[in-house]
């Protein structure tokens, strides 16, 4: 059974009630919801008007003014041009927009558990790669003391005192 939607009511004051918390929320705990993949919707307290989109939209203009931006200007700008044509023209981009995503997560999350299985439990480079320096030096000090006895006698004195070479 499919979890219930969650309501957060948008306040005149401009700010976010989450009704099942019964507390107010600010953008960066919506932005948490998202990523656990909580199912919500935000509405306007007055009016009903549903308003996640918007929300959203201000979430992702808050972070693209942090760190490296995921749209440049030039995108932004193509997106803004795909408005003024045609109703088809831009469905087939949300389509397009929307598969293109939901691939490169697909693939995104295959490649995380593929690099945390090559790393270790952990998923910790260094963990990985001190145990593949263990293994390495255990095959070295292997073949290090098959290539000794190769040239010694099994007794390390030998029959006359130091050890020998075999001929």
């Amino acid at each position: 059974m499919a979890d219930p939607v969650r309501m957060i009511k948008k306040y005149p004051n401009r700010r976010l009630y989450d009704t099942e918390e019964s507390a107010y929320i600010t953008l960066e705990e919506v932005r948490q919801l998202v990523l656990r993949k909580v199912v919500f919707q935000v509405v306007d307290s007055r009016s009903g008007e549903e308003l996640t989109r918007a929300i959203l939209l201000q979430i992702i203009s808050e972070q693209e003014h942090r760190g490296d931006p995921v749209f440049t200007a030039d995108l932004l700008q193509r997106i803004i041009r795909l408005y003024g044509d045609t109703v088809q023209t831009q469905g087939m981009f949300t389509d397009y927009l929307d598969k293109s995503l939901q691939y490169f997560m697909e693939h995104h999350d295959i490649m995380r558990q593929h690099l945390e299985r090559t790393l270790d439990s952990s998923g910790h480079p260094l963990n990985f790669l001190g145990e593949m320096a263990r293994q390495n030096f255990s095959l070295w000090y292997q073949w290090q003391e098959a290539l000794f006895s190769a040239f010694t006698t099994s007794d390390p004195k030998g029959p006359d005192g130091p050890p020998t070479q075999k001929p």
